[in-house]
């Protein structure tokens, strides 16, 4: 019994070494100056101007069932029409996106929603306040 203690032990301290260094070098090979370099600036590509502009999606939300159109083009149907539409909106936004929600009864819960998708990363901007 010892022995396999013993051995569970040791594969799993090896395990924690590993993502532990794997996770060092992760964060030195994209660091300021990786390999020697210095980083590069975004440029004339427009990368600079893409990044400042946040993704806008809108959820219009219905009686029985919402709509979520993306910034892509697509729309997805969300079978809710109250506050658990906004989480699940949630699922298909990015972190830093802007989500602008219209129709939506805004009593308690749909705010306390709102507010975990904010702190999830997204901002909820409510139409119609």
């Amino acid at each position: 019994m010892d022995i396999v203690f013993s051995f569970v032990l040791i594969v799993a301290g090896m395990a924690i070494l590993f993502h532990l260094l794997a996770y060092l070098l992760s964060r030195w090979a994209t660091g300021p100056f990786a390999f020697g370099l210095p980083a590069a600036e975004p440029g004339a590509s427009g990368e600079r101007e893409e990044k400042e502009k946040p993704l806008t999606a809108r959820l219009v939300v219905g009686e029985r069932e919402s709509a979520l159109h993306l910034p892509d083009g697509r729309t997805v149907r969300i079978p809710y029409g109250d506050y658990r539409a906004l989480g699940e909106a949630g699922r298909y936004l990015l972190p830093g996106a802007v989500l602008v929600v219209a129709g939506m009864n805004l009593d308690e819960a749909a705010r306390t929603a709102g507010h975990l998708l904010e702190v999830m990363g997204a901002k909820v901007v409510w139409e119609g306040e």
